[in-house]
């Protein structure tokens, strides 16, 4: 098993286990010939989810995945940022208007 695949490997568990899911390595040649050389298994059930798992494929489905909803999170934090600051420029105008009415009826 080189490196690329070892930290592949890791990488994908990560990310399934925030689902509640885990990657399993088959050890005898029977799980091999059942589940194939990797298989992910439900950590609650212990109920394989998926059989027969292509290392590289999933990792890329996985990263896009993962890059969407970071790409997500980046665009829900921009718009609360952009929220926030409409809210405080408008609060400062009601104020200065406030301001320039108190002036208007004291004069």
């Amino acid at each position: 098993m080189t490196t690329t695949t070892k930290t592949t490997i890791a990488r994908i568990r990560r990310i399934l286990a925030k689902n509640d899911r885990k990657l399993k390595t088959s050890r005898s040649w029977g799980e091999k010939h059942n589940l194939g050389d990797h298989y992910i298994v439900d950590i609650y059930t212990n109920v394989v989810v998926d059989h027969h798992v292509d290392l590289g494929e999933l990792g890329t489905e996985l990263a896009l995945a993962a890059e969407q909803e970071q790409a997500e999170k980046r665009t829900a934090k921009f718009n609360f940022h952009v929220e926030n600051a409409k809210a405080y420029y408008d609060s400062l105008a009601q104020r200065k208007a406030q301001k320039k009415q108190a002036k208007a009826v004291s004069a």
